[in-house]
């Protein structure tokens, strides 16, 4: 009965509001707060996770900490690809530049380092 009036509401609100969403992606979620309270202590584990998963609220939290894994992962991703290698120019051009009072051996190892580095990051962007 429940997936039944489930299906039934996801289908109205899909109608109503699904072409108000761009890309058509209405992601619809219905919960039982109550059925979800009722059984989240219970002493069969197997049959609390079937009122667990029937209350919906399961397939909430796992929606809502996608969302967040999805946003740490796109800044991560923009820091890797852009943030850092940014830095490593502004460095190299800093030891290009004389680097204060570095010694020639020191300059040379400073570029070998960021040379290392930029190679590695840019092994990291491909593998994403």
């Amino acid at each position: 009965m429940i997936i039944t009036r489930n299906a039934l509401v996801e289908s109205r609100l899909r109608g109503v509001y699904g072409s108000a969403i761009r890309g058509a992606n209405l992601r619809v979620f219905c919960a039982s707060n109550s059925l979800y309270w009722e059984h989240r202590n219970a002493r069969s584990r197997a049959t609390a996770s079937k009122f667990l998963e029937l209350s919906g609220i399961v397939t909430i939290r796992k929606h809502c900490m996608g969302l967040v894994s999805e946003s740490q992962l796109r800044i991560a991703t923009k820091y890797l690809r852009d943030d850092i290698p940014n830095l490593l120019s502004n460095v190299e051009l800093w030891v290009q530049s004389g680097a204060g009072t570095a010694d020639a051996e020191r300059k040379r190892a400073a570029r070998e380092a960021l040379d290392a580095f930029g190679g590695h990051l840019r092994t990291v962007s491909r593998w994403q």
